[in-house]
This record gives C-alpha cells, structure tokens and sequence, in this order.
C-alpha cells in the first residue's frame, strides 16, 4: 500500500506528496486494524463494552507497562531530535544532517528482524516466569541469540558496501561513504539493546529499564555536544556508537546479574566475535586500495555468517 501510493505521489508532487500519501495509508491502515480488532473481539466472545469502574482495575498495567514505555519513546525522540538540532546549528549543518540522513536509511534493514522477535517472543518470556528458570533463560537466549545471528551480516555487509550505497544518493551527498560504517556498527549494538531491553519487559522491571534509557540520553547529548561540533554527521553517528555501547553494557550486566542470573554471559562469545568482525570490517573502508577492501569485506561478511550457519546446522539435525 505504501508502495503504490507514496511512490507516485512523492514523484509527482513531492515532499507535499510524501506526506499526502503516508497521511492516506495511516488513515487506511487504522480502519483496518480497527475492523480486524472488532471481528476477533466477536470471534473470541468478548465483551465489546466495559464499564468505567471494571476497565480501572487493569490500571496497574498503565503504571507499571505502558506509562514507562511511553516516556522512554519520547525520552529517545525527544533526544534524537535534539541531537539534529545540534547538527544544523553546525557550519553547513543542514548539509551534514542530509548526508547523516541518507546513511540512516539503511538503519531499517538490520533492524527490522529484531524487532519482529522481539515483538514475538516477548509475551513467551512472559508466560516463562511462571514455569521454571531454564525455560525463561532458553526464550531469552533464543531471541538474543537470533537477533545476533541476524543483525551481525547485514551491519557487516552494509559497511562493506558503503561506498556503492552512499553512491545510489547521487554526488549531492558525497560523504555519506564515511558516515555509513559508523552509523552500521551502532546499529548492530541497537539490534542487541532491543533483544536484552525485552527482557525487562517480560520481568515487568520497565521502570528500571527506563532510568538506563535516561542514562543513555545523558551520554547521548554530552557526545552530540562534543563531537558535533568536530565532526559534524560523523561526530553524530559516534555519539549514537557511544551512548548504545553503554547502554548494552549497563543493560546487559543488571539483567544478567540481578534479573536473571546468567542469562546473557552464555553469549559472550558471540557477542567478542561480532565487535571483533565490526572493528574488522569498519578497517577495510580506511586507506586500503578498492580490490583489496572488497577482498577483504567479502572474508569478513562470510565469517559473519558462521554463527547464523552453526545456528542452523545444529537446529536441522
């Protein structure tokens, strides 16, 4: 739907036309979803109408779920925001945000399957608390393992095609080539963050996850307010490396040591291999000659499919 009406209407008539159609299917896809909601309340024999007084004893779940997922998602945007603000405050800022612009577009594909498994084995680990503690650390350790396995050959290969990718936007926007890879390895750490931030989820410790998203939001804007003004759409992407480097490493050390015991130091290995490959891989797009960056960008994403390959052995024997 958003192919067939964004697509002409953004040809046609431009920005005004992007935004005509994205308003159009937004409007589409709430009917639908509001149709298909009302036929599965029929089909389940729920009732459609609740009383005031009976619908406010389920209030805990605004409190203690919804209420610290809504200000952690404008804590995030409203820091995200910021952090551009700060960019096209720069020398030829609002050229730097284009150029940062054009390389986050490829941030969709390595997070798009994350956060499908994410959005899946979410209420699994919930249901897994009340059974036994190995069958919530094996539906934790399925959905962090794949989103690794996953997340760790696109983020490669789209470091490793930076320079073919940034040229797809036209000579307007070069530069990109050198913001890609930056912004590809940060992306990676993103996909993990989504894996382990489920976690505290399934528990029901989001209000403890969202003092870590505050954390993450402080270092964020010291790194924009640092490296910005040095590197313009580079200083950027390393403040996101940054702050998601340490948000990995806050979140990843208080769910494994003190929600559930010992449920991510069993990836470790995973976790050393896919840095090592990302530092590896962000190595060949310095001064090495073309033939011998794709020699070896072709080595490293093979290697960076090992695990996903293991994976799948293991899983068909």
């Amino acid at each position: 739907m958003t192919l067939l009406l964004c697509i002409p209407l953004t040809y046609f008539m431009g920005i005004e036309g992007a935004i005509i159609g994205l308003t159009i299917v937004a409007v589409i896809v709430m009917g639908l979803l509001r149709g298909y909601i009302k036929q599965a309340i029929r089909k389940a024999k729920f009732v459609e109408t609740i009383r005031t007084e009976k619908a406010w004893k389920e209030s805990s779940v605004l409190w203690q779920f919804a209420l610290p997922g809504f200000l952690s998602g404008v804590i995030t945007s409203l820091l995200l925001w910021t952090g551009r603000i700060i960019l096209t405050r720069q020398d030829a800022g609002f050229t730097e945000l284009g150029l940062f612009t054009a390389a986050d577009q490829w941030r969709t594909m390595v997070l798009f399957m994350p956060a499908i498994i994410a959005r899946v084995v979410l209420p699994i680990i919930s249901s897994s608390i009340h059974r036994s503690s190995e069958e919530l650390k094996a539906s934790i350790g399925i959905q962090v393992h794949a989103n690794g396995i996953i997340a760790l050959p696109l983020a490669v290969l789209l470091i490793g095609f930076s320079k073919p990718l940034a040229a797809i936007f036209g000579t307007p926007y070069a530069g990109t080539e050198i913001i890609i890879p930056m912004l590809m390895v940060s992306v990676y750490f993103t996909a993990v963050n989504q894996s382990v931030r489920v976690i505290y989820d399934g528990v029901g410790r989001r209000w403890l996850n969202l003092s870590m998203r505050v954390l993450w939001g402080i270092v964020f804007l010291l790194s924009s307010l640092y490296y910005i003004p040095r590197a313009g759409a580079l200083g950027f992407a390393a403040a996101h490396l940054i702050s998601e480097i340490l948000l990995l490493m806050v979140q990843a050390v208080v769910a494994d040591l003190a929600l559930v015991r010992g449920v991510l130091r069993r990836h470790t290995g995973l976790f050393v291999y896919s840095i090592v490959l990302l530092g590896a891989a962000y190595g060949t797009t310095g001064s090495m000659s073309p033939w011998m960056a794709h020699a070896f960008g072709l080595g490293i994403f093979l290697a960076s499919c090992i695990p996903a390959v293991i994976t799948f052995q293991k899983q068909i024997r």
